[in-house]
């Protein structure tokens, strides 16, 4: 127990100079706090095992420098606007490319309470996915910004809330967090976002099927 706690103490002054690393110490710390309260022998989750073997991608990124560039306040160099509704989700970038998914008619997505958010937190990550794919891998310390319409998906980013896990959509969040973080981590990148307001968001809700026009 004294190990795990001095390693997550170690890990938490890393995390202010990697801030997508510090969605996966929230489970880490309730875990302790758990063992503290009770008697039971410690034992990590697969979950738990997961954010620690990510963390050694974190660590790796730190032991080969971490630019300046990606830890003072800039201005963002690429950018991606994206939105989801209950019939699909979509978004484009600064470099031209769009793109839109469309929720099939009799998908359970339709109607699964809380589902628009985490399509909201999928439609950033896809963004950000196509932005790191169309940048030259030449590039380096480039500043992506996220921009969204759900404040949820943007908190996400950086902050693990999620339910617990009798809830249906934890283990998606959980997986489209790990890539994002995963991503940029290795890609020498940063990561920003910011809230927009929804009727601001014209073309990216258009994109996502929620305007007058519903056809594919």
């Amino acid at each position: 127990m004294s190990m795990l706690e001095s390693t997550i103490g170690s890990l938490n002054h890393a995390a202010h100079v990697i801030p997508l690393s510090r969605h996966f110490l929230n489970r880490l710390r309730i875990k302790i706090d758990r063992a503290n309260s009770s008697s039971h022998i410690l034992q990590l989750s697969r979950e738990e095992l997961a954010d620690l073997a990510l963390w050694k991608t974190f660590l790796a990124q730190a032991h080969q420098g971490i630019s300046i560039n990606n830890l003072i306040i800039r201005h963002p160099t690429l950018v991606g606007w994206s939105d989801s509704c209950p019939l699909g989700l979509g978004g484009f970038t600064c470099s031209g490319r769009a793109w839109r998914l469309q929720i099939p008619a009799g998908s359970i997505l339709r109607t699964v309470p809380g589902v628009n958010n985490v399509l909201e937190f999928l439609a950033m990550a896809i963004n950000i996915g196509l932005i790191l794919h169309d940048t030259p891998p030449t590039s380096r310390h480039e500043c992506i910004m996220a921009l969204g319409d759900n404040t949820s998906a943007i908190g996400w980013l950086y902050r693990q809330r999620f339910e617990p896990h009798t809830n249906p959509l934890r283990a998606a969040k959980l997986h489209i967090a790990g890539y994002v973080a995963r991503a940029i981590s290795t890609s020498h990148h940063c990561l920003l976002s910011q809230h927009i307001k929804g009727e601001a968001n014209v073309v990216a809700d258009f994109l996502s099927f929620a305007g007058s026009n519903r056809s594919v």
